[in-house]
């Protein structure tokens, strides 16, 4: 299923409102430093993850393999941000082994000529951490296969929905200032986004002075909250005073 960026950002303004940031691929520093400049294309790495003992990781799935990966990359290479880890599992018999496992592919956003250099990090850590499974590298995996299709995210530059103007609103709503508040509730509510507009017109509208803008955002956040349905209004209001909370005070 292919998201869009106002999907996107919706899901990563509830995840960060609901479970923290830990949950997330990335850092509140990392999004505010960053900016698209790769195509998907030339930002990825396969890699194949085989199971040699599953007595020794009885717990192991997708989701903890998947944390792992996100976990040693912030460790072994903060400097690179890598926004999907897209874990495809297989089970292949023949007449001499059985091999279980997982293709992971890396999509990495940010000094993708160290993609290479970066993943075999990443590896050394998870070989030497999580006994049991077994990482190596495959080269010159085709970009067809890696899934990139369908991750349709705005952190590069050949996605549908990257926008040029996108990540300089972001980091506005991570500084906390309305104007870009405002700026993505309108975009949220063009895709009817309704829960993440209604939110993004709610802090605007208590962070603007008086005047025209401060009108549209609080009539965006009056539209935004008719449509949402009445039993997921109190979540819509809990994750509201959470960015309150989190958010960092507008200083004019």
């Amino acid at each position: 299923m292919k998201v869009s960026a106002r999907c996107y950002l919706t899901f990563f303004l509830s995840v960060w409102a609901n479970l923290g940031l830990a949950e997330l691929p990335f850092t509140q520093r990392e999004i505010l430093e960053f900016d698209a400049r790769y195509r998907q294309a030339e930002c990825f790495v396969k890699l194949e993850a085989v199971i040699t003992d599953r007595a020794r990781t009885p717990d192991l799935n997708e989701r903890s393999l998947r944390s792992a990966i996100i976990d040693t990359r912030r460790r072994e290479v903060p400097d690179i941000l890598l926004p999907s880890v897209n874990l495809v599992p297989f089970d292949w018999e023949s007449a001499i082994e059985v091999r279980r496992g997982y293709f992971a592919y890396l999509h990495y956003a940010t000094a993708c000529e160290r993609r290479f250099e970066a993943t075999e990090k990443i590896v050394r850590t998870i070989n030497r951490l999580i006994k049991g499974i077994s990482f190596r590298f495959l080269h010159d995996a085709p970009a067809a296969e890696s899934g990139a299709a369908d991750i349709d995210l705005p952190f590069w530059t050949d996605k549908p929905s990257y926008e040029p103007d996108i990540w300089p609103i972001m980091h506005g709503v991570w500084k906390g200032q309305p104007a870009a508040m405002l700026a993505l509730g309108e975009r949220m509510a063009a895709e009817k986004e309704y829960m993440g507009a209604f939110r993004m017109f709610a802090l605007a509208a208590e962070r603007l002075p008086d005047g025209p803008d401060r009108s549209r955002a609080t009539a965006g956040r009056d539209r935004a909250w008719a449509e949402i349905p009445p039993d997921r209004r109190d979540r819509a209001i809990a994750a509201l005073d959470q960015n309150r909370k989190e958010l960092p005070p507008h200083r004019p």
